[in-house]
Formats: structure tokens, C-alpha cells, sequence
């Protein structure tokens, strides 16, 4: 999407108005144009920081992406057992029952072999730990 838009993915507002691409895009307005904001846009309110700007406990990237605005932190839309929050997290369609994060585990010898969906614009990473204790993870080789 950025590369359609022709902004940098790795600044949320490539043009530094303070409209974050996204919201340029959605609206019509070109976000690589600093003076071309979207009518309605008057920066986030006071005190706002982050990408939850209507304090739903969504990101709002994820809801620009649905296109919905409304959803619930805490409801579970489609009824698979993952919150609308955990949802977003992973990067799973809150309104597809069948779209959900899982993991499954199987032996192969000595080998634990670990599965997990692809899931688009989505970076995995596997961890490992001999215990529990925090501060002890590290990435798990060959992953």
C-alpha cells in the first residue's frame, strides 16, 4: 500500500503535517504533500499519542484496513474465541471464524516441529527458554 501511495514505510506520516499516511489516503488527500491534509483533519486531540486515536483499544491502522471504527476491544464479532483486541494483534479478520491465530505442535524424532498460519504484513519470531524465567528468552535457531 505504501508503494501505491508512494510514501515511506517506515514514517506513519511521510510528509510530516501530522496526518498519518493512512488517514491522507483514506480521506483523498495526498500524504507525500504537506499542505494537502483532509478537511476534517485538525491534528490528534490534546494529550493523544499512539495509534489508538479513538481510544477503543484497537490499533487504528487495523480499522482502517477493516474499514470499521466501531468494534469493540473486548467483543469477540465472529465467535472463534479471540477478542477483537487479540484479533488485531495477529493480524486475523475479526469477522471470520475461521481466520484465527493457532498453533500446533508435533514431534519429528528429536525435533519439536512448530506451525503456525502465515498471516500477511504479519513478522513472526519464536522463542525459546530452558524456564520460565523472563529474562532468559532468546530466538529460537533455524526458525
Amino acid at each position: 500500500q505504501e508503494f501505491l501511495a508512494g510514501t515511506n514505510p517506515h514514517n506513519s506520516d511521510s510528509d510530516n503535517d501530522g496526518a498519518p499516511d493512512g488517514v491522507e489516503v483514506a480521506a483523498g488527500s495526498d500524504p507525500r504533500l504537506g499542505s494537502s491534509l483532509p478537511p476534517w483533519y485538525h491534528g490528534p486531540p490534546a494529550g493523544v499519542s499512539g495509534a489508538d486515536l479513538n481510544g477503543n483499544g484497537i490499533p487504528d491502522a487495523w480499522e482502517l484496513w477493516l474499514s470499521r471504527f466501531d468494534l469493540a476491544a473486548l467483543d469477540d464479532d465472529d465467535g472463534d474465541g479471540m477478542s477483537n483486541a487479540d484479533e488485531a494483534a495477529a493480524g486475523t479478520d475479526p469477522f471470520d471464524p475461521y481466520s484465527r491465530l493457532w498453533v500446533d505442535t508435533t514431534r519429528a524424532g528429536s525435533d519439536l516441529v512448530v506451525a503456525w498460519p502465515l498471516l500477511a504484513l504479519k513478522h513472526h519470531r519464536l522463542w525459546q527458554n530452558d524456564s520460565l524465567s523472563p529474562a532468559t528468552w532468546t530466538p529460537a535457531p533455524g526458525v
